[in-house]
């Protein structure tokens, strides 16, 4: 009957900090593996962090920048007339 528990456990953990990662803007997958890991502590460290703003990658040098950038910071790119 515990490891039924476990499994239990495990499955909300997971659950749950799929949607907190989706809602904050976070890597899903690193999300998941933490929760099989750690279970709901990590939920509440998820719970905690900040939201992160969107980002995109700079076509030119393949860096993650802010979504509303207009130059990139590490290449100098101008990125303002990128869609993706």
């Amino acid at each position: 009957m515990s490891f039924f528990y476990l499994i239990v456990f495990t499955a909300t953990a997971i659950s749950i900090n799929l949607n907190l990662a989706k809602q904050r803007s976070r890597q899903q997958e690193l999300w998941v593996i933490l929760a099989l890991l750690f279970g709901l502590f990590s939920t509440l460290v998820l719970w905690f962090l900040p939201t992160q703003e969107p980002q995109k990658k700079c076509r030119y040098c393949l860096s993650a920048i802010p979504e509303a950038a207009l130059k990139c910071r590490y290449c100098q790119s101008d990125v303002s007339f990128d869609i993706s």
